[in-house]
């Protein structure tokens, strides 16, 4: 049996130590005596550093780099020829950003030009450590303004999508979460026991960084004199971290900076409350940055529709100086040069926030103006310049957005997230329902080592349950079953009328585990008796009807599996039924059932009335899914199953080939089993069409 005692305990960090902080790992090739001091200036810059004399185990260093970090490599020469080797051999290597030739020499020059000058990634400077600084930092930070920022879209077919039949892609769900990540962070109280966690979590990344622990120091004595905006604009980590974190999705790290980002976000809402009539007469705000293609691509896809930066976005009221910036990106061999204009000259901005930052940040020389995470725009053209930069042309969503407001009411129905809880149990429920699961158990493992929470039988077995919910996705059913039954006898233990639904789910869900397992009986059992709680809720509650047809469709699975196969079909229809009841007519959740009843038809030899619920499939799938969803492929197969079992051959193969053409073109290796049997299927049935002739 399962206990609350002997759950493990996690170290709070425990995650990030596993990941690197940083965007850029600085590699130096050379003699580095005579530049210690100019080292502790780069390593405020960037703080990874690895220093090598050797030209080995350098480009060993190189080669064998994995994360998804990016290189950039100093080589500090005497002569044309030295370690001309390593820059040839490390040129190629994706994961190298730039390459930079230090010499001091200038009689070295016009060679080096010859040897390099066609190369874009090699750059060859004539200079002393102590000038090259400066130019380094600018191009550091024109890189990671580049690198540090990532979106997500959501273009006007899919919003009309979602208010079809209320579902939504991959790449739209990915917008959608990305809100709610940030609604659940603005959330988190600005307590001081989570200011002493930020502080701790950053010492512990930076623990041998003297320039960092300095600035942390003065982070955590002087947030109070300061602004938010002092520290992020410095140049030191806070700001690379922060963002690199909203890039990659790093919710753990997110989680330990909530302090400063709801600190930060506070700040630019005051400021824009403060300034209001100064940002009402700004008209257009600009951005040059870089771009990759794929990236630029979802965006070109998206024209008319939404989309939202996972970052602090950093803007100018300067076209000139935000234009710069796009054209330095015109020499990355990696990424597209593209140019922001924001139209800001809305009404009622909403949750959107932003402000001009100028008179708090670090350098108080800027016309910058940032806006918060999470920011929506409307992408409104996408046009090239004829010098190659790509100019966007953005326009800030308000509250008088339909489109807007229709996601934001989605999110609220079909999203279910528990509002009566806490941020960190919905955070951890919305890592569940992302598929994040390590994300998930790191946060609910935090929840239970909260000791208030042994007092709170039901909070308590809530977590037990997501827990086991998370464990079941992962595979792990031994460790999923005692929790849904440690979760399950603690609502028991505390019965009443409010999780008598909550109860009926538990026992579903051990239902699946006891199916899983080959036992039916105990299966029929726990179903039987979710039903009979589906059907007659407490609190003069109407039935649940996702519920109830959730459980015809388990009890008609173990039907099938023992081989009643009247009764099973009997279920399927009910469920079926159900689901028509209540829902669009070509809901994807339709799709289950549908293909039961096709598939027991299938096998009870009715190949007409499966072949007529194939077709059904097929409308709906074709309404609901994108071209070339691997569910199609499965549909086309079964349909060339059937059209095989009345030897209708011809038109078999037409279905196999389709079949085969989605996989073929999927991201499946040719040995995945799904390839192979789809690839066999084809070349059985190509074989008959041959013989026929």
């Amino acid at each position: 049996m399962l206990t609350n005692s002997n759950t493990p305990r996690v170290s709070r960090f425990e995650l990030q130590r596993r990941r690197p902080v940083e965007e850029f790992v600085l590699v130096w090739l050379g003699n580095a005596d005579d530049n210690n001091h100019e080292f502790n200036e780069l390593n405020r810059i960037l703080h990874d550093i690895r220093i090598f004399v050797n030209s080995n185990e350098c480009i060993n260093f190189i080669s064998e780099f994995n994360t998804n970090q990016k290189i950039i490599l100093i080589v500090n020469i005497k002569s044309v020829t030295d370690h001309e080797a390593v820059i040839w051999t490390a040129e190629p290597f994706a994961q190298l950003s730039i390459i930079y030739i230090l010499f001091k020499e200038n009689s070295m020059r016009n060679e080096l030009e010859q040897l390099y000058g066609n190369h874009k990634k090699i750059q060859c400077i004539l200079t002393e450590m102590k000038s090259f600084k400066d130019h380094f930092a600018r191009v550091v930070t024109n890189r990671l303004n580049s690198q540090l920022v990532s979106f997500q879209t959501m273009n006007m077919a899919s919003i009309e999508t979602a208010r079809a039949n209320t579902s939504l892609n991959k790449q739209d769900a990915s917008f959608m979460y990305a809100q709610l990540i940030k609604e659940l962070l603005l959330e988190f109280e600005l307590a001081s026991a989570s200011k002493l966690e930020m502080i701790e979590f950053c010492r512990e990344l930076y623990c041998d960084s003297l320039s960092e622990l300095v600035f942390i120091n003065e982070l955590e004595n002087n947030s109070e004199n300061r602004s938010p905006i002092y520290f992020y604009t410095a140049e030191h980590f806070l700001y690379r971290m922060l963002n690199r974190a909203l890039r990659l999705q790093e919710i753990d790290k997110l989680y330990h900076l909530r302090y400063y980002i709801r600190q930060l976000n506070e700040e630019l809402k005051r400021l824009y409350n403060q300034n209001h009539q100064q940002e009402q007469s700004l008209s257009f705000l600009y951005r040059g940055q870089g771009m990759q293609r794929e990236e630029f691509e979802k965006l070109q896809h998206s024209i008319g529709g939404l989309l939202s930066f996972n970052a602090f976005l950093s803007t100018s009221t300067d076209f000139d100086v935000a234009h710069m910036y796009a054209e330095t990106m015109l020499s990355a061999t990696d990424t597209l040069a593209v140019f922001l204009q924001i139209d800001v000259k809305v009404d009622n901005i909403g949750n959107n926030v932003f402000a001009d930052i100028s008179n708090l940040a670090h350098f108080t020389d800027e016309q910058e103006y940032l806006f918060s995470m999470g920011t929506i725009f409307r992408i409104i053209s996408i046009e090239q310049e004829s010098n190659g930069i790509y100019f966007v042309k953005l326009r800030l969503t308000s509250d008088r957005d339909e489109e807007l407001a229709y996601l934001k009411w989605f999110m609220d129905t079909n999203l279910h997230l528990t509002h009566h809880r806490g941020p960190l149990f919905r955070l951890a429920g919305l890592m569940n329902d992302m598929s994040q699961h390590s994300y998930a158990d790191y946060f609910f493992t935090l929840l239970l080592q909260d000791d208030d929470i042994k007092d709170q039988p039901c909070m308590l077995a809530s977590i037990h349950g997501n827990m086991a919910y998370m464990y079941r996705e992962k595979g792990d059913l031994k460790n999923a079953f005692q929790h849904y039954e440690f979760a399950l006898k603690l609502y028991e233990e505390n019965a009443t009328n409010d999780n008598n639904q909550t109860i009926a789910i538990l026992l579903a869900n051990l239902g699946e585990i006891y199916i899983a397992q080959g036992q039916f009986d105990r299966a029929i059992e726990n179903y039987e008796r979710a039903l009979a709680i589906d059907m007659n809720p407490a609190n003069d509650k109407k039935p649940n009807p996702e519920y109830i047809s959730n459980r015809y469709n388990q009890l008609g699975i173990i039907c099938e599996r023992t081989g009643h196969f009247d009764k099973a079909l009997d279920y399927y229809e009910k469920c079926l039924q159900m689901r028509l009841q209540n829902m669009p007519q070509n809901h994807p959740d339709l799709l289950a059932p549908y293909n039961n009843i096709a598939l027991l038809y299938d096998r009870l030899g009715q190949s007409q009335k499966a072949l007529d619920i194939y077709m059904r499939i097929l409308e709906i799938s074709t309404s609901s899914l994108p071209p070339g969803h691997l569910k199609f492929a499965t549909l086309y197969h079964n349909i060339a199953c059937n059209l095989e079992d009345v030897n209708r051959f011809i038109e078999a193969l037409i279905y196999a080939q389709k079949a085969f053409d989605i996989v073929e073109k999927s991201p499946l290796l040719p040995t995945h089993e799904i390839f192979i049997g789809n690839h066999e299927h084809l070349k059985h049935l190509q074989s008959i069409v041959r013989n026929m002739s």
